[in-house]
């Protein structure tokens, strides 16, 4: 299928939270205050991932449906591997019916890194003592 990773992966918590937002997934990684937006069928791929589900056979699963997006996805699997959101899994649930209606819509990661001073700083120590939060106290 895909010379791309095997096996099962898990979010990588507690660093990394994720949240659907109606049709739309949004991930925050706590460690670097990144967060990321998911568009297309990552928001599919990014449960299937999460659920438990082996990556093999979810590839296959979207290879039946809309085989053009395969390399996509799993480039979109890399970069999550990549930044830190999922790692590899201690066990996983084989057999798991993998039930869902691909879109033909590419997976779209975007990486939004405007808030991550914010975000990674600690709200007790690193805040401003005569503005409070959110100013940060300034860097010495």
């Amino acid at each position: 299928m895909s010379d791309v990773f095997s096996g099962v992966y898990e979010i990588n918590s507690p660093d990394v939270v994720s949240e659907y937002f109606e049709d739309q997934a949004v991930i925050l990684n706590l460690a670097t205050g990144h967060y990321y937006s998911l568009g297309g069928i990552a928001g599919s791929l990014w449960g299937l991932l999460i659920g438990g589900h082996a990556t093999d056979a979810i590839l296959e699963n979207l290879a039946a449906q809309q085989p053009q997006l395969v390399e996509g996805a799993s480039a979109f699997v890399a970069e999550l591997i990549s930044f830190g959101l999922i790692r590899q899994a201690r066990a996983g649930a084989p057999g798991m019916s993998i039930d869902v209606a691909w879109t033909s819509e590419a997976p779209k990661l975007e990486v939004f890194e405007d808030l991550a001073e914010l975000i990674a700083a600690d709200p007790v120590h690193d805040v401003d003592l005569e503005a409070g939060w959110p100013v940060l106290r300034p860097q010495s």
